[in-house]
């Protein structure tokens, strides 16, 4: 009972998102219907929550307002001459209006708004899950290009050392005699080139980090999905729920007869009314029938969420050839140009010295390009990789 309690005091309190004005209101329903209520204490709007997910419940908790409460009804009644007593509060056989007060309350009505509360919480989560994943899937081609930004940016400023380090050399050499200022030039050149793409870089991370990429995670938006397909299955079965409940009606009516008309005493009357419909069990093979195709929609229909993730997965995929041929064709190139400094090893003089130096710093830039590739790929073979077992 104490749980039964709890949860209709949030119905009626609405704790969710109404403030304490709310809570009065909430009091006084249950003790209309009967119902005993505990302090229960308010909650503040969360600010966090999406426009859209605040407008659901707010539309599911107007609703729940007029669905959980009783209806107080006021009648002015005029009996016809013919009969005595009606059996329902009236009296025959006078030319006055008789007055009553009713208040009727039906227990369906009551489900029918617990249920709603739930549809609007299993649809903002949903809502809160497909935003998520809708990030996600616009920026999804970017996926991997950020962490390989950064990699290749960390071996640029690993290097950093090694590049002063050869320019301090030859420009020492230089000062010495050894050499011409057009080596110099030359190494001055590829250290500056390395160095704007290292600035280049910089400003990329930047502006996809203000983008959101930062927070493109495949497998967290696997997560999302999986919760976004679980919630919105959730708020389906909600609404049939709430449908299954159309072929009953119960409904409870009572209320006081003022005395003082043709002499009658006050007194009161009252009326339990339960009824239900025939084809129920025709009505409920339908829902069953509409939440296992909503199911198979939900999990096979290319406009949803699920095949907007492997459209995007498939655009991924189809570019991996190319990102492994790359990564092969420069692999090649650091090969040539370690074996052209390995030939140089055991010769000496001030063009051989400038060469090697020249090789180091193009070396660095194919490393850096290198591991941007790698790092690349293997951020979308990990995602790729789960997306092929998210059906499984």
């Amino acid at each position: 009972m104490g749980a039964v309690r709890r949860r209709l005091t949030g119905l009626l309190c609405l704790r969710s998102l109404c403030g304490v004005r709310y809570e009065a209101l909430g009091a006084a329903l249950l003790a209309a219907v009967g119902v005993s209520t505990l302090a229960a204490p308010a909650q503040a709007q969360d600010d966090a929550v999406s426009a859209g997910c605040r407008r659901v419940r707010a539309s599911a908790e107007s609703q729940a307002f007029l669905l959980a409460a009783p209806i107080l009804w006021v009648e002015g009644v005029h009996v016809p001459r013919v009969g005595d007593e009606s059996g329902m509060g009236l009296i025959g056989g006078t030319d006055a209006y008789q007055l009553r007060a009713a208040l009727s309350w039906s227990p369906i009505d009551l489900a029918r708004a617990v249920l709603m509360l739930e549809q609007a919480g299993a649809e903002c989560d949903a809502l809160d899950a497909a935003a998520v994943i809708q990030r996600f899937v616009e920026g999804g081609d970017s996926l991997g290009e950020l962490p390989a930004r950064r990699r290749e940016r960390d071996v640029l400023e690993s290097a950093r050392t090694d590049i002063d380090t050869i320019l301090a050399h030859a420009s020492a050499q230089l000062d010495g005699g050894v050499g011409t200022r057009q080596d110099l030039s030359e190494l001055e050149a590829e250290s500056l080139r390395l160095e704007r793409r290292a600035a280049q870089l910089d400003g990329e991370i930047a502006q996809m980090i203000e983008a959101g990429q930062d927070e493109l995670d495949l497998v967290g938006a696997l997560r999302e999905l999986a919760r976004y397909e679980g919630r919105t299955m959730d708020a389906e079965e909600q609404r049939s729920s709430m449908r299954r409940l159309s072929p009953w009606l119960v409904s409870v009516r009572g209320g006081i007869l003022p005395g003082g008309i043709a002499g009658a005493q006050t007194d009161w009357f009252g009326q339990i009314q339960v009824g239900l419909n025939l084809g129920i069990v025709g009505h409920h093979l339908a829902e069953d029938a509409y939440v296992e195709a909503r199911r198979d929609e939900l999990l096979g229909d290319a406009t949803e969420l699920r095949g907007h993730v492997h459209r995007m997965a498939g655009r991924l995929r189809a570019g991996m050839d190319g990102l492994r041929s790359e990564l092969g064709h420069l692999d090649r190139m650091i090969e040539l140009q370690r074996a052209q400094r390995e030939r140089l090893a055991g010769l000496e003089s001030a063009d051989v010295e400038h060469t090697r130096a020249l090789i180091d710093l193009v070396l660095v830039g194919l490393m850096a390009d290198r591991a941007h590739l790698e790092t690349l790929i293997a951020t979308r073979e990990s995602a790729l990789d789960a997306v092929d077992h998210v059906d499984e």
